[in-house]
């Protein structure tokens, strides 16, 4: 069984949501591409009579205390969300257990209570790859160092360690030789086997750009997908070359059968191949209708295959001969794994919504076991701290009581994914934007759309309603800036003449863009241009204006954070040598005087916006937005 590799390692916010603070820091922005220049051109215009957007009153005070230069050693957590982002998935041949590893660690959930809280273990770093033995008596996880760590079952307790000298992020870790030896193979091409009775290395191969890497049930042979399109075989203990399998496609997922007599190989088309292991020949070809293949797992007694594809759809094959027996869509969810049952009756498969389900093939029924692995990307907290809401790939939003935690309710649903979320400012609605290409307004006690854009130009990735304002902003990421007066629903346009990459208001009614082209633009509370400010000739991808309207933050793909003083303006500071990577996520504390940044070095830093130095790092082991 395989995860489709396109979904492993993706550079965003993890699903993880952190709290650790004194007073809520409401989040805002997400980035994308394309060009542009000149002078912004404002639009206006009045849609027909449609639902009232109703101003909201001022917000209630907060219930923690501010965030302020002098208190910032008293930050601690008070709350997570979330299982981190998925990476891997693993299910014991015994069909006991189901393993997943995320940008937190390893979860290991029960088949046979799976609504029960699953067993867990952080990794630094969080778990690239996950393996379960085939009696369910061991597990195991490498980190994007490639480390192996041990863990026995039930309870998931650590055990040993072990690691290649030369640290690479795994591409393949699994169980050999009836749970005798644990191998792991290497993005640098390196596979390694230990025996785990004495802990040393069994077997070392070195292999030349793999794609996949995949092991015979005994460990004897190694087969490889390579980027020139074929698939090699090599004999594990003596390192020499076996065999090689022709494409015509670049391989994307690959499994042998239990008895090792069949290599199945997803093609980065929408076919897999099931090649003979005797003497390399092709036994059959199974069509996917224009989709990838995703996840590939022969049943335990080999005579069948099951393949699932981006498009969502879950099929079973004979084997060799490569008939289709059975078939199902998930919906419009990428499969990312699917295993069979050791029954064959039945078959376990992972979505990108993250939910974990069985397919029941003789009757045709799905059902959803979990649905808590998905990916937040977006958190808003309510002004008066009281709510917050996440929203992410899924398209879920979410809606918890704040900071408790308390199960979440599920407030609505933006098919294609969520990728903008604010609270008005009593708390009352949530504007939400995502994929629809569609502002919408949603209470948050009855969970009924108020109100809605109708189609814009692309996906809404800024969306915020200001404290006293009489208006409702967004923008999209190939369009122009819009407003919207709760008034009487008139729209207007500010057209930029560049895609939009983050946006971020202050209380005054001002409003700070950066655009793909590299300019970054305040914007008066009266929707002209305000001012522009100069860059440093990099992109911006997260602004944080305080709420005050004087400061203005930003931050790219590179470690180093600008600070704009905007009233008066152009004085600019540069905040470096501190993150070691790009920065995630930027936001300023009520007083304006600390500035939170995340980065992709996995550590979240207040700054002491005055005098420019680091107050309070957290360390993470994973990606976060604040």
């Amino acid at each position: 069984m395989t995860l489709n590799r396109a979904f492993v390692w993706t550079r965003w916010a993890t699903a993880l949501v952190l709290f650790c603070v004194l007073a809520a820091c409401s989040t805002q922005n997400q980035p994308s591409p394309t060009a542009g220049a000149p002078a912004p051109t404002v639009t206006h215009e009045t849609p027909p009579d449609t639902p009232t957007l109703t101003p909201e009153p001022t917000a209630a005070q907060p219930a923690f205390t501010p965030l302020n230069a002098t208190n910032l050693d008293q930050i601690r957590l008070i709350n997570r969300w979330g299982r981190g982002k998925v990476n891997d998935l693993a299910f014991s041949d015994n069909g006991q257990w189901i393993a997943v590893g995320t940008t937190l660690g390893i979860w290991v959930l029960d088949t046979g209570d799976m609504a029960a809280e699953p067993f867990f273990q952080a990794v630094p770093g969080g778990a690239a790859r996950v393996a379960l033995s085939p009696k369910g008596k061991l597990a195991a996880s490498a980190d994007p160092d490639g480390l192996v760590q041990m863990y026995s079952l039930p309870g998931l307790t650590p055990m040993e360690q072990y690691y290649d000298d030369q640290p690479a992020e795994p591409i393949g870790l699994q169980f050999v030789d009836h749970g005798r030896a644990i191998a792991l193979s290497t993005l640098n091409g390196v596979c390694l086997v230990w025996n785990l009775a004495n802990e040393t290395l069994r077997d070392s191969l070195w292999i030349d750009m793999p794609s996949e890497v995949v092991l015979s049930p005994d460990g004897a042979l190694v087969a490889a997908g390579m980027y020139d399109n074929f698939i090699q075989i090599w004999t594990a203990g003596t390192g020499k070359h076996s065999g090689t399998l022709g494409h015509t496609d670049g391989i994307f997922s690959m499994d042998y059968s239990p008895d090792g007599q069949y290599l199945a190989a997803g093609v980065d088309t929408d076919e897999a191949w099931i090649y003979a292991m005797e003497d390399g020949k092709v036994a059959a070809q199974l069509g996917h209708n224009g989709a990838r293949v995703s996840a590939l797992d022969f049943s335990a007694d080999s005579a069948r295959l099951l393949t699932a594809d981006e498009a969502g759809t879950l099929r079973v094959w004979s084997v060799p001969g490569g008939e289709l027996e059975a078939q199902i869509s998930a919906g419009r969810q990428p499969v990312q794994w699917a295993a069979f049952t050791p029954e064959g009756d039945a078959a376990w498969f992972f979505t990108e919504d993250g939910r974990i389900s069985k397919w029941q093939p003789k009757d045709g029924t799905i059902d959803t076991a979990r649905d808590d692995f998905a990916a937040f990307s977006v958190v808003s907290i309510s002004r008066d701290n009281q709510l917050a809401a996440t929203g992410g790939a899924d398209g879920l939003i979410r809606l918890w009581g704040f900071p408790g935690g308390e199960p979440p309710r599920v407030l609505g649903e933006i098919p294609g994914g969520v990728s903008a979320l604010t609270f008005s400012p009593s708390g009352e609605a949530l504007n939400a934007g995502g994929a629809d290409r569609q502002v919408k307004q949603i209470s948050t006690q009855t969970g009924l759309v108020e109100w809605s854009s109708g189609a814009l130009e692309d996906r809404v990735n800024c969306v915020f309603d200001l404290n006293n304002s009489e208006y409702l902003f967004a923008s999209t990421f190939n369009g122009p800036l819009q407003r919207w007066q709760h008034s009487d629903k008139s729209r207007t346009q500010l057209d930029l003449e560049s895609m939009v990459l983050a946006c971020s208001p202050a209380d005054d009614g001002s409003l700070a863009v950066s655009l793909f082209d590299g300019r970054v633009i305040v914007i008066g509370s009266d929707f002209t241009q305000k001012q522009e400010l100069q860059t440093f000739g990099s992109q911006v991808t997260q602004l944080a204006l305080s709420s005050d309207g004087e400061w203005l933050a930003g931050g790219g793909l590179g470690p180093d954070i600008t600070i704009w003083q905007v009233n008066p303006p152009h004085q600019k500071r540069l905040f470096t040598g501190q993150h070691q990577d790009g920065i995630t996520g930027l936001a300023f504390s009520s007083s304006g005087e600390v500035l939170v940044s995340a980065s992709w070095d996995q550590t979240v830093k207040f700054w002491d916006v005055n005098s420019g130095e680091i107050v309070t790092t957290l360390f993470t082991s994973q990606n976060l937005t604040v």
